[in-house]
This record gives structure tokens, sequence and C-alpha cells, in this order.
């Protein structure tokens, strides 16, 4: 059954002069009984001894075994960054073309990309 405009507004004006029961003041003191009753009662807090900085450093990264894994992953990256292993070549030459990798093979192996060589 769809709703009228017409049956929106008989039901306001039904609804209006309606007000909501009142609960006795016996049944809320029984209420608020039982509810004092279920509450748990009041605990001592616990106080957390607080964590010295170096703590709070290896629990930013996960602890020993994620800052054992970054440093495996940066020395890994530094390694392959001075030295790439031909595998990487190939793909580089597709994306940048032979003339732009060639450049690059050309640098000193024991300073990665030639920063040594720049002059300023």
């Amino acid at each position: 059954m769809k709703m009228t405009e017409r049956d929106d507004v008989e039901l306001d004006t039904l609804l209006s002069g309606m007000k909501p029961p009142e609960p006795s003041s016996d049944l809320v003191s029984r209420v608020l009984a039982d509810a004092y009753e279920m509450q748990p009662a009041p605990k001592a807090a616990i106080v957390q001894p607080r964590a010295n900085s170096w703590q709070s450093f290896l629990g930013v990264f996960g602890g020993w075994s994620g800052l054992g894994g970054l440093a495996f992953a940066a020395s890994v990256g530094f390694v392959v960054g001075l030295s790439p292993p031909d595998v990487l070549t190939t793909p580089l030459e597709v994306v940048l073309g032979p003339d732009l990798t060639e450049t690059y093979e050309g640098t000193s192996d024991s300073f990665g990309f030639g920063w040594a060589f720049e002059e300023g």
C-alpha cells in the first residue's frame, strides 16, 4: 500500500494529540536498582611502564624482526644499485631505449651512478 500525502497529514494529526506514557516511579526505581547491581565494581588503574626511546623506535618498525627486514632490504637495494645484474638491462632498454641504457652501463661500477665524477 502506497502512502499518499493525505494519509500522511491524517497520520500527523492523529499522532499529534498523543503523548507517550510516563513510566511509574516504581518501575524507574527497579530499573535503576538492577542497573546499579549489574555494574562492575571499579578497579584500580593499571599503570603501564613507560617505554624508553629505543623501545618506541623498535615499535614503529614492528620490533626486531621488522627492523632486520628493513636493514636487509636496504642493503640489497644498495648492492643492486651499485652493480645492477645483467637481467635488468633488457627491461631498461625496452623502457628507455638502447641509447640511454648505454650511458648508464658506462658508469664506474664502484660509484654506481657516477656521482663522484660530477663537478660542482
